[in-house]
C-alpha cells in the first residue's frame, strides 16, 4: 500500500500528489478531469471524460485468418480506444471487417491498400455493468430454457436460431470486460473474481451453441437432464443476486447428482445424439459449479 503526504494549498484546501505509475495505466495529463467518490471513510478516484484516448499500432502480416478476431479482441478488451492496422491479404481484411462487427461502439473509419483505422465512434451501450451482467445471465437462460423446449418439439429451426443468441453473449461479455478494465466495474475490489466470472460464463454460452450445433434430437431421459441442467443454471442466477447458504449446498448436491446420472447413462447410451448431448450436458453443469466456486470466494 502506498502512502502520500497530504499539503496543505492556501486556507481551505489540502492536497496529494498522484501516484505516476496510476496516472500512466489512466492516461491522465495536466488539467484533465477525475472523478471523486466518497465511500465510508473511504475516497476513490477514478479516470474522468476527458482522459486521452489510447492508439495502438497493429501489425498483422503474417498472421492467418483465424487468429486476427483474436488478436483485434485483445486489444479491444484491453481499452484501446483507436487501432491502426496493418494488413496483407483480402481474407485478413474481410476477417478485420467482420470481427469489428463484434466490437460494441468500433467501425472502421479509414482504408487504404494495405493499412485501416477502427475507432471507437459510439460509447456503446449506456448500460451500467450491473445490468450488463443480468442482461448476459438472462441470454444464458433463455438459451438453456428456450433450448430444451426446441429440442423436446424436434424443431431444428428453431435451435439454430437459439445457438446464435451466443454471438450476442460474446459482445456484451466482451463489452464488460473492456469495462472492467478501463473503469473497474462495479466494485474494483472484486474486478478479478468478476473477471473470471464473465469468462466463464462466455464458455457457457459456447457450449450450449455447440449442443445445439451438434444435437438436433434426443431421447426423453436425455431432454430431462436438459432440463434439470437448465434449473441448474436459473438456480445460479437466483443464488448470485441473493445468496443463501442453504442454495448454494443445493447447487453442489444438485451438480453432482446430474453429474452422476450422466456418468451412468453414458454406460448404457447407444445413440450418437444422446451419447453427444451428454458430453456437453456434464459440461455445461460443471461450469455452473466452477462459476459458483468464484461466486462463493466474493461472499468473504
Amino acid at each position: 500500500m502506498d502512502r502520500r503526504k497530504v499539503i496543505r494549498q492556501g486556507k481551505g484546501t489540502l492536497t496529494m500528489s498522484l501516484p505516476m505509475q496510476w496516472v500512466k495505466q489512466v492516461r491522465i495529463s495536466a488539467g484533465d478531469e477525475i472523478e471523486v467518490e466518497h465511500k465510508g471513510l473511504q475516497l476513490i478516484v477514478g479516470p474522468g471524460k476527458r482522459q486521452s484516448k489510447k492508439t495502438s499500432d497493429v501489425d498483422l502480416q503474417g498472421f492467418c485468418k483465424g487468429l486476427v478476431f483474436v488478436i483485434l479482441n485483445n486489444a479491444y478488451i484491453r481499452g484501446d480506444d483507436e487501432l491502426k492496422i496493418t494488413f496483407e491479404t483480402a481474407e485478413q481484411y474481410d476477417a478485420i471487417s467482420e470481427g469489428v462487427k463484434q466490437l460494441l461502439g468500433f467501425e472502421i473509419i479509414e482504408q487504404t491498400k494495405n493499412t485501416c483505422i477502427i475507432k471507437e465512434l459510439a460509447k456503446g451501450d449506456s448500460e451500467d455493468f450491473d445490468t450488463l451482467l443480468r442482461r448476459i445471465f438472462l441470454l444464458l437462460i433463455s438459451m438453456a430454457e428456450d433450448g430444451h423446449t426446441a429440442l423436446q418439439n424436434n424443431d431444428a429451426k428453431a435451435l439454430e436460431i437459439i445457438k446464435k443468441r451466443d454471438e450476442n453473449i460474446n459482445v456484451l461479455v466482451n463489452y464488460s470486460l473492456r469495462m472492467l478494465n478501463k473503469k473497474g466495474g462495479a466494485d474494483i475490489n472484486k474486478a478479478m473474481h468478476y473477471y473470471a466470472l464473465l469468462l466463464f460464463l462466455e464458455q457457457l454460452g459456447d457450449q450450449y451453441a455447440r449442443l445445439y450445433r451438434d444435437v438436433k434430437k434426443v431421447t426423453q431421459k436425455t431432454l430431462a437432464v436438459t432440463k434439470e441442467t437448465s434449473h441448474l443454471l436459473r438456480t445460479f442466477y437466483e443464488l448470485f443476486y441473493k445468496f443463501e447458504k442453504q442454495k448454494a449446498n443445493y447447487l453442489k448436491n444438485k451438480r453432482d447428482e446430474i453429474r452422476g446420472n450422466i456418468t451412468s447413462m453414458l454406460t448404457k447410451t447407444k445413440e450418437k445424439d444422446d451419447l453427444i448431448a451428454l458430453h456437453h450436458l456434464r459440461s455445461i453443469a460443471d461450469l455452473v459449479l466452477d462459476i459458483e466456486k468464484f461466486h462463493l470466494a466474493m461472499q468473504f
